[in-house]
C-alpha cells in the first residue's frame, strides 16, 4: 500500500543522517504531502487517488505528489507546505516570512508554477491525454485561502478547499474512461515506494537510445601490400616509351608586327594619294 510523502521522508532521512541543513525542509514536504492525502481521502469513491508516482523510474526529482483520476479528468497535485503568508496573484506566488530580526521578506515562487506545469506536460505526453495542473498549498496557514485562484493555468488552491474544488469540476469523461486511465496511470506511472530513485546529490540523467544505423563495411589493408603496390605502379608509369613532341616555335617580334607595318602604310600612302589629288585640282 502506497503512502504519500515516503519518498520526501526517505530523503530527510538520508540528510538528517549527514547533517545537511535542507532536512528539515524535506521533512516539512513529507508533513504537507501527507496533509493533502487525508485530504484527498474524502473524495467520493467515483474519484481514483495515487500517491507518489515517478515520472520517470530511477531519475530523481520526477515524482508526483498525488495524481487524482475522476470524472473531471486526470490531475497532476504537486503540495507545497510553506511558511508564512501566501499571496496568490495573477502573475505569480509570493511568500511572506520574518526574519529573526523582525524583517519581512518576500519571495518569489517561481519554480513551484514550473515543477508542476512540466509535471502536467510531461504526463500528458506519456499518457496521450489532457492532465490539469494544481499547486495545493498545505502550509498552517493555508485555511486563509478563501478562493481558488489561477495562475499560469495553474489552479492553486488551499489544502482544506481542494477536495470542495474537485467535486464541482466539470465532468470529462464517464466510467468506461475513467477505468482505462487508471489502469494507464498505474502501468506507466510506477509507484515511488517499489522503485527507489536515484539519490538527488547524483548526477544521473534521462538518456533516450538512439536507433542504430548499419555502418559501411571497413576493408583494412596492410601497409606493406599498399606501399608495394604504389611501387609497382610508378615502375610501370616510367617503364612506358614516352614520345617527347619539341615545342612549337614561337614567332619572332618582326613577324608578328609585319601585318601592322604594312597596313600603316598603306594608310600613309592612300593620305598622300588623296592630297596630291586634291592639290592638282586646285591649281587647274
Amino acid at each position: 500500500m502506497e503512502e504519500a510523502g515516503q519518498s520526501a521522508e526517505r530523503r530527510a532521512a538520508e540528510l538528517r543522517a549527514t547533517g545537511d541543513r535542507h532536512a528539515g525542509a524535506w521533512a516539512a514536504g513529507a508533513l504537507g504531502e501527507q496533509r493533502t492525502a487525508a485530504a484527498l481521502a474524502h473524495l467520493s469513491p467515483v474519484w481514483t487517488v495515487l500517491h507518489d508516482r515517478l515520472l520517470r523510474p530511477g531519475i530523481a526529482g520526477t515524482n508526483i505528489d498525488h495524481i487524482v483520476v475522476g470524472p473531471a479528468g486526470i490531475f497532476a497535485i504537486d503540495t507545497k507546505n510553506r511558511a508564512g503568508d501566501i499571496t496568490v496573484t495573477a502573475d505569480g506566488i509570493y511568500q511572506l516570512t520574518r526574519t529573526n530580526e523582525g524583517y519581512a521578506r518576500t519571495r518569489y515562487l517561481q519554480n513551484d508554477l514550473n515543477n508542476v506545469i512540466w509535471t502536467a506536460r510531461e504526463m500528458a505526453r506519456l499518457l496521450g491525454a489532457p492532465v490539469m495542473p494544481v499547486l495545493c498549498l498545505a502550509g498552517q496557514r493555508s485555511s486563509q485561502m478563501a478562493t481558488v485562484q489561477s495562475v499560469r493555468n495553474v489552479s492553486v488552491v488551499g489544502v482544506y478547499r481542494l477536495v470542495a474544488w474537485l467535486e464541482t469540476q466539470p465532468q470529462r469523461m464517464d466510467a468506461e474512461f475513467r477505468t482505462a486511465w487508471v489502469e494507464a496511470v498505474v502501468r506507466r506511472l510506477p509507484s515511488a515506494t517499489l522503485h527507489a530513485p536515484t539519490p538527488i546529490g547524483s548526477r544521473a540523467r534521462v538518456r533516450h537510445p538512439l536507433p542504430s544505423r548499419p555502418r559501411r563495411p571497413v576493408h583494412y589493408r596492410s601497409g606493406r601490400t599498399y606501399r608495394n603496390r604504389r611501387a609497382s605502379a610508378m615502375r610501370q608509369r616510367l617503364a612506358q616509351p614516352t614520345s617527347v613532341h619539341p615545342p612549337p616555335p614561337r614567332p619572332s617580334r618582326v613577324d608578328s608586327c609585319l601585318p601592322a607595318v604594312l597596313a600603316t602604310l598603306c594608310l600613309v600612302c592612300l593620305l598622300l594619294i588623296f592630297i596630291g589629288i586634291s592639290v592638282i585640282g586646285k591649281a587647274g
